[in-house]
């Protein structure tokens, strides 16, 4: 029976183009959390909300939530004979479906880990404000900067778990804009001394000691 149900859940997902997938998780990962335990809660919400985080027409994200509330599936109410509009608020059917869903399971999985990662950033981002902390530095910064290209976070999603969504951002950026300008210090300074090696050598008197100074040379500065 279970089996069954993630099939037919998937079945309605591979029906989806592209951007109706990626609506999709949006709509699931809104209508799920995953709990201080571990275990999944139902989290209903207006279809206009969900549209809003997603970045998506509201015409798109009714006809991506009408997949998985046609008759027999009803992962999704109200069902059909409800006409949704954006003040319509949707639920899933049952709590089972986030245990019986293979695809559900992940996102959950990854949502609940981009949260936390939010939450994190939010917090540091308010410990630098106040002079209590630096900028990020890797592996935290690599890790947050990969965070946001991948799921591409904005405000109606992360005022759900902190609203200080912009001051987070601005983190960011100024921890990512460091980082590049330290990395091209020192990719100038090792160019540099890559430079000089060959012209010290041009000097009789140099000897053995072109092969020492090069290397202290070509070593990077610690920032």
């Amino acid at each position: 029976m279970e089996k069954a149900l993630s099939l037919h859940a998937n079945e309605a997902f591979e029906e989806l183009d592209e951007e109706g997938k990626r609506i999709c998780r949006f709509v699931f990962t809104t209508l799920t959390q995953q709990g201080e335990d571990n275990r999944g809660i139902r989290h209903p919400e207006k279809v206009s909300a969900i549209a809003n985080i997603a970045k998506a027409s509201l015409k798109d994200t009714i006809a991506v939530i009408d997949k998985f509330r046609a008759p027999g599936r009803a992962f999704i109410t109200p069902g059909t004979d409800v006409e949704l509009t954006g003040d319509s608020v949707i639920d899933i059917s049952h709590e089972s479906i986030m245990r019986i869903w293979d695809k559900l399971k992940q996102w959950i999985q990854d949502e609940a880990e981009s949260i936390q990662l939010y939450k994190r950033l939010s917090e540091a981002s308010a410990m630098y404000q106040s002079g209590k902390a630096g900028l990020w530095r890797p592996p935290d910064l690599l890790i947050a900067s990969n965070w946001r290209k991948k799921f591409q976070p904005n405000l109606a999603w992360a005022k759900r778990y902190d609203p200080a969504f912009e001051r987070a951002m601005v983190f960011l950026d100024a921890s990512e804009s460091r980082y590049k300008n330290e990395e091209r210090h020192k990719i100038k300074i090792q160019k540099k001394g890559i430079e000089t090696y060959p012209r010290l050598c041009h000097y009789p008197w140099c000897g053995g000691h072109c092969v020492f100074w090069a290397h202290v040379l070509c070593q990077p500065t610690e920032g």
